[in-house]
This record gives C-alpha cells, structure tokens and sequence, in this order.
C-alpha cells in the first residue's frame, strides 16, 4: 500500500506548538527550535545545530514562480506566496537570506533547486506547501530549513534520485527537514531514490531529519540512500518501501556520527557500500527504537564493508520469517539489549514499537 493519501505519523506530540502563519499553512514560532530534540539521548558528538534563520529587511507576495524567482534574487527577503492552486515553473534559490511562507493550499508544478556550485548561499527556509513532478534538489549551501513541505516527483520510470540532497561538491552545514513528507512514485525498479544524500569530498555536517515521512510507490527498489554526513539525527520519521524486499532505508557510506530513533522503517535496513575503495558506511552509529519490518530476520539487512561502529538498542524487527529471540545481523554494531525478532503477517502495519506504542499512522510529515 502507498501511503501519500494517509500520511503517516509523528509519535506522539514531540514538535514544538505551531502558531498560525498563513491561511492554510503553519510556521514556526518566531522562539524556540523547530522542533523538540529535548526527549532524545543523543550522544554529545552527534548533537547539531539548527539552521541559522534568513536575515531578511523586506517582505513581498507572489503570484507566480517568475515573480517568486525575481524575488528570491534580490536576497534578504520574506516571501509569501499569494496562489492558490497548482503553478508551473522552475525555481532557483541561488541567494542568500531568502525566506518562502506557502500555504498549503499552493502547489508548485516543476523544479525547486536550493544552493549553489558557483556561489556561497546561506540561511534559506521554505515552510508550507506542495511540489510536484520536481525533483526537489539541495545543492552546496548552509543553513537550510524546510518545514511542513509537501513533495512529489515523478520518476516516470527513469533512473532518478527523486529528492536529491547532492550538496555538492563542498557539503551542507546545517540542514533540517521537519515535518516534510518525500514521495516517488513511477520509480525505476533498479535505482531510484526518494531521499538521497551525495557524499562529497567534503561531507555535510549536521542534517536533522524530524517528523518526516520518506515513501516510494510499489515497484521500486530504494527510499533512502544517505551518505557523505558528520552529525545525523533521524527521529520521529517513517520510510516505507510498499515492497518489503526492497530497501527502505540505507546508510551508504561515510556517515559519522548518527543517532536514528522512535522510527519506523518498513524494508530493509542497509548498512553498506558497494563502491571500490569503501572502508565504512556508519561509524558511531546509535539506533534507538528502531521498528523495523520485513521478510528476512535480520535487523540490517546487510553489512559491508566492516568495520560499522555503534549501538542497537530496543528495537524490534517485525519479520515475515518468523519470530522469537535476537534479530540477526546487528554485528559489528554492539547489541544494547532490548531487541527482539517478532512474527509478522507482512501487512498490518503500523505494529508496537519497544514501548508498546502503536503511532498514529496520520501525522508524520506534511499534514494534509
């Protein structure tokens, strides 16, 4: 089943309280982060920084993507977008101190690029709204916030990177995806990703998925590969793969540093790298209440190249394999207790996690 009508779940009131902002649409409180990392025991080393907010001196509204991209060029600017319903056009956010408010109720049709290979860009935020056909991409740039953004690409059956975190060629500092849903669909069956990561010779430092659901229609192989990134935080997140086969969620290689937790994950988990010359793809990964669901009873589905370093702890693998014990494959990973392999029908999901919490399968991501 695919999950972009129903949308699924942030566990249990973890965001901070969101004012109205525009009609249709929330932002965030002009105080306080945008969203509450307090309940985590996230490791010191892995503890990030959120996005700087654009530094803006003038406010305009749009209505149009031309007008949004004449606005964005200028810099230091609030812009509020003034549609209602679906817009076509591409738009390049190449200029510093840009800040977008979009209600919900405006869709835009084409390409969204953030970041720049040729100049330096800061302090962008984008909050509300819908994308179409896309893709959606992040290219170099730092301090980037997208909050309560609503995407989905069109694969048309290529080989296609549907929401792509290139960040290339010198990396992001300070990303943050929140309460944001990802989607692909017509994805190619043999390489097509709903949320990638580049690794670049320099790496990302600090990205912070909360709340945020990655999906991909039946027929395709991979949700996530995410690599190339100092400092991840992943919680309060869902990444449904419909093909329980195939991989809903992938550490590729060179990630430092990780804490993923209260997440549901239905595919297979991968910890590894198939590029000549990789060492690693996860050091000091910590991963917390992971719920895992898929047809073999390993919790990472595969592991290589070694040695991975980190900690599984309390986490529960929902297996059409069968149950009972210790899910395989946590090694070289150490085993924190409080992991078990349960039976699963291979349908009904979502299923408890360790706490015996069953989410709320309509409030992760975007809400629409």
């Amino acid at each position: 089943m695919f999950y972009s009508c129903l949308i699924l779940p942030s566990i249990a009131s973890a965001a901070v309280p969101l004012p109205p902002c525009l009609e249709g649409s929330t932002c965030l409180p002009t105080t306080g982060a945008p969203y509450d990392l307090s309940r985590f025991n996230i490791p010191a080393e892995t503890q990030c920084s959120w996005p700087e907010e654009p530094r803006t001196t003038t406010t305009v509204t749009v209505g149009s993507p031309a007008e949004l991209q004449a606005a964005a060029d200028r810099g230091n600017v609030r812009i509020v977008i003034g549609w209602t319903g679906t817009r076509s056009g591409n738009v390049t956010l190449d200029t510093s101190d840009v800040a977008i408010e979009m209600p919900n109720t405006a869709t835009l049709d084409g390409r969204i690029q953030i970041g720049s290979r040729q100049r330096d860009v800061a302090r962008v935020s984008w909050r509300g709204g819908n994308h179409l056909t896309g893709p959606f991409v992040l290219d170099e740039a730092d301090d980037v916030l997208i909050y309560d953004f609503h995407s989905t690409h069109d694969a048309m059956g290529r080989y296609d990177n549907v929401n792509d975190m290139r960040c290339s060629p010198g990396g992001c500092n300070r990303a943050a995806f929140v309460s944001s849903t990802f989607a692909g669909i017509n994805p190619d069956s043999r390489d097509s990703y709903t949320f990638y990561t580049e690794a670049n010779p320099t790496p990302s430092q600090c990205m912070i998925l909360a709340n945020v659901l990655a999906e991909q229609a039946p027929g395709g192989s991979h949700v996530s590969r995410i690599q190339g990134v100092r400092q991840i935080i992943v919680v309060d997140s869902a990444f449904v793969n419909p093909d329980e086969g195939g991989t809903a969620f992938r550490f590729h290689r060179s990630v430092t540093n990780a804490f993923v937790a209260d997440t549901h994950i239905r595919g297979r988990i991968k910890l590894d790298s198939i590029d000549a010359g990789e060492t690693v793809s996860v050091l000091n990964g910590v991963f917390d209440n992971v719920t895992s669901y898929n047809t073999v009873h390993n919790l990472f589905a595969v592991q290589s190249p070694m040695p991975n370093t980190g900690v599984v702890r309390n986490s529960l693998v929902y297996s059409t394999y069968g149950g009972g014990g210790t899910p395989a494959g946590i090694s070289p990973l150490a085993n924190g207790g409080g992991n078990e392999l349960i039976q699963w029908d291979g349908r009904s999901f979502p299923m408890p996690d360790s706490d015996g919490v069953v989410p709320n399968m309509s409030t992760i991501g975007a809400i629409r």
